[in-house]
């Protein structure tokens, strides 16, 4: 029963059967019942116990069912049926080999890294999605006891066995999940890494990468047969980020005002220190950065002594700016003080004096704790200390009048005592007077001033009184108006107050002054001055106004003066005389019959119980004008038949403004149709009126201006003009235009006077900037005849009567003839005849007809010599004025030229005749190879590469042949691409991301010619053209010299990176001392560089170099370690450095076998020359 409970709740695994037999198919066919989540530790004890045939023990037994003695009812009296199979499965598996297990899975490489920032980074892989046909083990279902044969064992067959051992099953191992490693290019300190997984790609977030760190990822497939199987590694390396957090910078020295401090610069994630940044915070340093730059100290100048200052530091590359350093707190050093300026006396009595004193300028960095003072009194003893304490002031007591007393002071802080200060001298003094008796009346009060008196002080206190000062001040309802004023200054113990107001209450008090100083002010004492007349009111002001009366105004005075006022005076002033205008209680007087315009001045006094105050200051007030009234006298007078002279007087009323000007408007009488009024402006009379109709009545009025606008018109006054000659007729009418002439007609115009009518017409051109007559006549047509083509006139006509000849029309707008063909051109004249060309010039035509000649046409017709004469043909046509063009030798031509204009073309010139030579007989060429070719022309298109030449000039014989070779970038032989007499032709087989060289050769009978130059095309690789991507990083990094002070490094680019791509490569060379940050020292196209810094001898160096391109930047290369020579002596040399450097220098194996051995000549010759030195 334990057994089958056992058996019952185990599930043979890889996992759990390793430790006893191979797992065999007839194990798992005869075992494998429930899930194995179900099996405990002591269950995998029982059943090992029972298939290895040990006893079981008594504490194995489970107790719960002991009671269950009987065997079970299985229909046999045999053994249980699960010890037969468990037995026949051991001795199955004894038999028969175990099977081998499948083969592992194809781990596939990740794909290229997504880099996140610096610290982070997403990488892919691509897997198969796994095959629902292929079996696991949870696809094998537990039997139920109702599946199994009556023997109680499986009645299914054993693994096929092939030749004595057991076939492995069909398939790979079945992967149970994925993991990735991570780790820097070692299985060392690897990193597991959980992903997710959709479909066929599996993918993981990498975190925590540090910065310019290369490492390695790679997948893991988790399999039940070989455990971890490992994929194949991919290596990327993150980016460069800030530098690290430096440390606090150190102080390195300071003093009273200058503090210097030094750092140590942080890891720089992979990307060089280019500056350090320092913060300075404290008393009188300005906000912001204190130093930028790339040194690793800075001194602060200008601080205060014993003042504490904050610092701190950041560091900043080509990925940003560091975290900021912690805060370093410095206190600058501190002194005595300086010597305080000289003491003073601050205030004095009878018998004492204060004596004060201010601090030095100059604490020297330290508080100042006390003070001390020291008085020489003049006994002998000399300086004695009278205070030492922190007060700035001291009362020497007790101190003797007109005695000489003598102080000095000095400072005190943690750091010494400062000097002694100037010595200051002072006297003892005696007291200021007591204050003199009260003021008192003298006499009674004025309005404006009273006198008082007072008495001398009881006692002058040692010193006699010099003079008394009178102090007065002005109340209202009991409440000062102010501060005591001085009022009087003098010896004299009585003074006249002036400046009072009348009615008005006054405290009054006085002080005695001695040498001394003042006395306490005497008690204070009230007085009333006398009342007055009123004060003046304030000037008249203008209510409202019309042309014929004001309306003014007026306020109370300020001040009444102690009486309130009852009456007011209104007075106009002129001339310095005053007349009255008004007198009574009112504010207000409205002013009747003032004149337009007219100006009054006008002032006003109060009156009350003392009499009339003073006027107010006088306000002028103007009237407003109006306009002037109708001119007077209106006289019109014709003068001849179109003008009038008008005179007139002015307006008896200007409206109080001048006038300005003058209108006159002059109109038709009894005229029929409608007629606009002439208007004229004038300033002054008279004024002659023009423009006149002849024989015409009109009407005449005149109106005057001013600046309040138009005044009335006068009265009419009629007048009539005397008769004249016809009037202008209408501009004459074009009725029909020709080339050389114009048919116009025109209308009689209107007669002035009946008695004389029209009897002939003047008919006029415009030509040449000038009228002329072209017809006199009484007909209303005439065709004007004689005109040239193309031409613009313009004509006017005028009418003739008895009263003689009228102004002509306007004339008419200018009309231009028709245009004609050109005439024929003139001095048609050869220039240059040979046997083969004739070059002819010629002339304008005589007339263009009217219209611009554009073109000219050359023909051209082989004279009568050759048997009648030929058909005129078109051998050239244009612009010019010369022309050329081929001909037969020993030929007669006849040579016309025609001109063309918008019309058409001209007549034809006189013929030129002429005859060409005989054609020279060529002289006789000697055979020759061709000439050497230009280089042939490369064109790259996307269907390929074409070249194209030009055959060579003057080939004797012709050239039958072209030939077009290839020399590969590669340096291999030449081969020809094509031989044929084309051309030009297309050129395949070009190897991509090398550069080839074409040139082309002619030939002909005698040979082929030399090749001409050669034509450089490049054909960018496949690489290239699917990515157009950053430089590669460059290889063979070396030292190609060294020195005790510098090394010459060199370098290439990649070997995949195409020739056209690495010229437009810059480069970016970094070199770091021993540990120590990297720093730029070169930038440029090269690919060596010979450090300029001086550097230490025997010290190693770290270089790395990188390019740059229009893409962006690309990788570091390899950090490569160089040593300058050791430099003990003159004749020593590092030969442990120099031949590290060559080593590394081959270590790239990049270069060259001869190169090295170049390299390695030159190092033997430097040491060679070492020792000779």
């Amino acid at each position: 029963t334990e057994w089958k409970r056992c058996i019952a709740r185990f599930s043979i695994s890889y996992e759990v059967s390793r430790g006893f037999a191979p797992p065999t198919s007839a194990m798992k066919k005869g075992f494998l019942t429930a899930n194995n989540s179900n099996t405990t530790n002591e269950d995998v004890v029982k059943v090992a116990k029972i298939l290895r045939k040990e006893p079981m023990d008594d504490t194995s037994t489970n107790k719960d069912d002991a009671s269950s003695e009987e065997p079970p009812t299985n229909g046999s009296n045999g053994p249980h049926v699960g010890e037969e199979c468990a037995v026949q499965a051991v001795q199955q598996a004894e038999e028969q080999p175990p099977p081998p297990p499948p083969p592992k899975p194809e781990v596939p490489t990740a794909l290229e890294p997504l880099l996140e920032g610096w610290s982070g980074a997403q990488v892919a892989w691509l897997i198969d999605a796994p095959d629902p046909a292929e079996g696991d083990a949870s696809s094998l279902k537990n039997p139920s006891p109702g599946d199994e044969p009556a023997g109680g064992c499986s009645s299914e067959e054993p693994a096929e066995v092939v030749g004595g051992e057991a076939k492995a099953p069909s398939g790979k191992a079945k992967v149970l999940g994925y993991h990735v490693l991570l780790d820097r290019g070692n299985n060392l300190e690897a990193q597991r890494f959980e992903g997710t997984q959709d479909q066929d790609e599996f993918r993981v977030a990498l975190s925590g990468l540090e910065a310019a760190t290369g490492y390695r990822v790679r997948l893991v497939a988790r399999t039940e047969e070989h455990g971890d199987v490992l994929g194949a590694a991919r290596s990327f390396r993150t980016a460069a980020a800030p530098p690290a957090k430096p440390q606090a910078p150190t102080v390195a020295s300071k003093g009273k005002s200058s503090v210097k401090f030094r750092w140590i610069a942080p890891d720089s994630r992979g990307a060089p220190i280019s500056r350090f940044e320092l913060e300075v915070a404290g008393a009188g340093v300005p906000k912001g950065l204190a130093y930028q730059g790339d040194e690793k100290s800075f001194e602060a100048k200008k601080l205060l002594p014993a003042q504490e200052y904050k610092a701190r530091l950041r560091a900043v590359n080509d990925a940003g700016t560091s975290e900021a350093s912690e805060w370093i707190t410095v206190l600058t050093s501190s002194s005595a003080p300086a010597v305080p300026p000289r003491p003073w006396i601050a205030s004095f009595a009878v018998d004492w004096m204060l004596v004060t004193w201010q601090p030095a300028d100059d604490d020297g960095g330290c508080a100042v704790d006390n003070y001390t003072l020291e008085v020489d009194d003049g006994s002998g003893a000399g300086f004695i200390v009278r205070y030492n304490g922190p007060e700035q002031k001291y009362v020497l007591g007790n101190a003797v009048a007109g005695h000489l007393y003598r102080f000095r002071i000095k400072a005190n802080n943690a750091q010494g005592a400062s000097p002694f200060s100037p010595v200051l001298e002072a006297s003892g003094c005696c007291g200021p007077p007591l204050p003199p008796g009260p003021i008192q009346l003298a006499a009674a009060p004025g309005p404006y001033a009273m006198r008082v008196v007072w008495l001398e002080p009881a006692s002058c206190n040692g010193s006699p009184i010099q003079m008394y000062q009178v102090h007065a001040r002005r109340l209202m309802d009991g409440v000062p108006m102010g501060f005591f004023e001085a009022v009087y200054s003098g010896p004299a113990t009585g003074c006249e107050v002036r400046s009072l107001y009348p009615a008005s209450v006054y405290e009054l008090r006085v002080v005695a002054m001695s040498a001394l100083g003042p006395s306490p002010p005497s008690q204070s004492v009230l007085l009333t001055s006398a009342g007055a007349p009123p004060s003046a009111p304030p000037p008249v002001f203008l209510i409202d106004s019309d042309p014929v009366s004001l309306n003014v105004g007026w306020t109370l005075p300020d001040l009444c003066n102690g009486a309130p006022v009852s009456a007011f005076t209104l007075e106009a002033v002129k001339h310095e005389q005053s007349a009255l205008v008004y007198e009574g209680p009112s504010l207000s007087r409205h002013l009747q019959g003032v004149a337009p315009g007219a100006t009054l001045w006008l002032r006003v006094a109060a009156i009350n119980s003392h009499g009339q105050g003073p006027f107010s200051h006088p306000t002028s007030f103007t009237t407003p004008c109006a306009p002037p009234s109708a001119p007077q006298a209106v006289a019109p007078q014709p003068s001849g038949r179109h003008a009038a002279h008008v005179s007139w007087l002015p307006p008896a009323a200007e409206g109080g403004s001048g006038v300005t000007g003058y209108t006159i408007k002059v109109d038709r009488v009894r005229a029929g149709g409608h007629h606009e009024p002439m208007v004229v402006d004038a300033r002054s009379p008279p004024v002659t009126i023009s423009d006149l109709a002849v024989g015409t009545t009109y009407a005449v009025r005149v109106r005057a201006s001013n600046a309040q606008g138009e005044g009335e018109w006068s009265e009419p006054e009629i007048f009539s003009t005397e008769a004249g000659p016809p009037a202008a007729p209408a501009p004459p009418d074009v009725e029909e235009v020709a080339s050389v002439s114009m048919a116009l007609s025109w209308s009689a115009p209107p007669t002035e006077d009946p008695t004389a009518p029209v009897e002939e017409y003047v008919l006029q051109k415009h030509e040449a900037g000038a009228f002329t007559t072209v017809y006199t006549g009484d007909l209303t047509s005439f065709t004007a005849a004689g005109l040239l083509p193309g031409a613009f006139y313009r004509f006017r006509v005028a009418a003739v009567s008895a009263k003689g000849q009228g102004p002509f029309s306007v004339a008419t707008k200018p009309v231009a003839t028709l245009p004609l063909p050109p005439g024929p051109v003139t001095a048609v004249t050869p220039l240059v005849v040979t046997a083969r060309e004739v070059k002819v010039k010629w002339g304008q035509p005589v007339t263009n007809g009217g219209s611009p000649t554009h073109t000219f046409a050359v023909m051209v017709r082989e004279a009568e010599s050759r048997g009648g004469p030929g058909e005129l043909r078109e051998v050239w046509s244009g612009p010019g004025l010369a022309c050329k063009f081929k001909v037969l030798p020993e030929t007669s031509y006849d040579v016309i030229v025609m001109a063309f204009n918008a019309v058409g073309p001209g007549a034809h010139s006189a013929p030129l005749s002429l005859e060409t030579p005989a054609a020279e007989e060529k002289a006789s060429k000697q055979p020759k190879k061709p000439a050497a070719m230009q280089m042939p022309v490369v064109t790259i298109s996307k269907g390929g590469v074409t070249a194209a030449w030009l055959p060579p000039k003057d080939a004797y014989p012709a050239v039958k042949t072209f030939h077009l070779s290839v020399a590969p970038g590669d340096g291999g032989a030449d081969y020809e691409v094509y031989s044929g007499g084309a051309s030009s032709c297309d050129v395949g087989g070009l190897t991509p991301g090398h550069t080839h060289h074409l040139k082309v050769c002619a030939e002909n009978d005698e040979g082929c010619g030399a090749w001409s130059s050669l034509a450089a095309v490049a054909l960018k690789s496949t690489a290239e053209k699917r990515v157009r991507a950053k430089p590669r990083a460059p290889e063979g990094l070396h030292a190609v010299h060294a020195t005790k002070a510098s090394l010459k490094l060199a370098w290439l680019s990649a070997e995949d990176q195409a020739a056209t791509e690495a010229e437009r490569t810059r480069f970016k060379l970094e070199l770091a001392e021993g540990t120590g940050s990297f720093e730029t020292i070169f930038n440029g196209t090269f690919h060596e560089f010979n450090t300029s810094k001086k550097l230490a001898a025997g010290v190693r160096y770290r270089v790395r170099v990188r390019g740059e391109n229009k893409v962006g930047t690309g990788p570091w290369s390899e950090e490569v370690d160089v040593w300058t020579l050791k430099g003990a002596s003159t004749e020593s040399f590092d030969f442990q450095a120099h031949f590290r450097n060559m080593e590394m220098m081959f270590e790239g194996r990049t270069l060259p076998f001869w190169i090295g051995l170049v390299c390695l000549f030159i190092s033997l010759l430097v040491v060679i020359m070492q020792f000779v030195l």
